[in-house]
């Protein structure tokens, strides 16, 4: 449907390796989470 508009269509996938968990910890910790409570 995004075809039809001028609207830029939103990013819909996303990827998150292991490899990076470090990278991401940071921001976790700052919304109050951390891997284990976002991935179980």
């Amino acid at each position: 449907m995004l075809a039809g508009t001028s609207a830029a269509p939103p990013q819909l996938d996303e990827f998150f390796c292991d490899i990076d968990a470090g990278l991401r910890a940071a921001d976790l910790a700052e919304m109050g989470l951390s891997e284990a409570t976002v991935w179980g």
